[in-house]
């Protein structure tokens, strides 16, 4: 006997709610199942990331003490600069501006002088000191350990005790006079502007290097300075010349004398003609006195009267 129509529903109703069940519990037992296999591969993923960092960007990260102690070991307590390091090595410069380092770095007025002198000019020369005219711009103010020389900062030349006394102290130029009397200043005095107590170390700092026969470009050298700084008890502080400046003047110096043989090979330019060139006889072979010219008729002469002069009471005839 068939079942009644409410049996039918009553009975698909049950078979859908224990399907749904069934399909319940599969998607419990699935998710169960799933979780203890992420957790045992979660920690996998750091360690191959770690293992992927190269020892570079680790130690860049974390820098070694060594490093710190190289980046932070400075070479003087106080550091008079001379108008050398500022042209041919402004590396060394900005080295002493950055942060973490503690030499107080004092700039002559007499180096400032100089680097207004040199920086008129498209040489190459000029334009490292306009590069160095800028930094000390750029610094003086608001890096309180680069400083400029007080007005009275200075000690008299008169003063000073050299090693070697000669003839050539009176014969000194006064350029060099300046920045050796300040630097000289800086060594007797530098610690009573610290106010630390402790005996500091002051050097010069110099870039020796060939000097071309000019008299502002021997300011930059740095030869004399370094000889006189000896002479004076003041330890000098030698400066390489950078990489950069020395392929600068490098290149200058060829693209100079490269600039003067060019001028030299130039042939010199013809001579112009004043005289205005004619097409017409230049094409037809003639020159300017065989042109022919539209010949004018003479204008007519009229002949000549005759004048008789009347006497007295005479008339003349109708």
């Amino acid at each position: 006997m068939a079942a009644s129509p409410p049996n039918k529903i009553a009975m698909s109703k049950a078979l859908g709610a224990a399907f749904l069940n069934h399909q319940v519990e599969q998607l419990e037992k699935s998710v169960v199942t799933r979780q203890p296999q992420r957790r045992r591969e979660a920690p996998k993923t750091p360690e191959r990331q770690n293992d992927r960092k190269s020892p570079t960007v680790r130690s860049s990260l974390n820098p070694s003490p060594r490093q710190n102690r190289v980046m932070t070991k400075k070479d003087a307590d106080i550091v008079v600069v001379d108008a050398s390091v500022l042209v041919h090595a402004l590396e060394q410069m900005r080295k002493w501006c950055c942060n973490g380092r503690e030499e107080i770095v004092i700039v002559p007025l007499e180096v400032l002088n100089t680097l207004d002198l040199l920086k008129h000019g498209s040489t190459a020369l000029a334009q490292r000191a306009r590069e160095a005219s800028r930094l000390l711009e750029a610094q003086v103010g608001a890096n309180p350990r680069i400083r400029v020389q007080h007005d009275g900062s200075y000690v008299p030349w008169d003063h000073i005790t050299f090693a070697c006394p000669g003839d050539d102290i009176e014969a000194s130029p006064e350029w060099l006079r300046r920045t050796i009397c300040s630097a000289r200043w800086e060594h007797e005095h530098g610690a009573e502007t610290l106010k630390t107590g402790n005996p500091l170390e002051v050097v010069i700092a110099t870039c020796s290097t060939s000097a071309p026969p000019s008299l502002s470009a021997e300011r930059a050298s740095g030869t004399l300075v370094a000889s006189w700084a000896k002479r004076a008890s003041i330890k000098v502080c030698e400066i390489k010349a950078g990489q950069l400046e020395h392929a600068r003047r490098v290149s200058g110096e060829h693209m100079q004398s490269k600039r003067h043989s060019i001028i030299e090979d130039k042939p010199e330019p013809k001579k112009r003609d004043p005289r205005p060139r004619n097409k017409y006889n230049a094409t037809h072979g003639h020159s300017r006195q065989e042109r022919s010219l539209v010949e004018r008729p003479l204008p007519a002469v009229e002949p000549t009267k005759v004048i008789r002069v009347l006497a007295r009471g005479e008339m003349l005839p109708p």
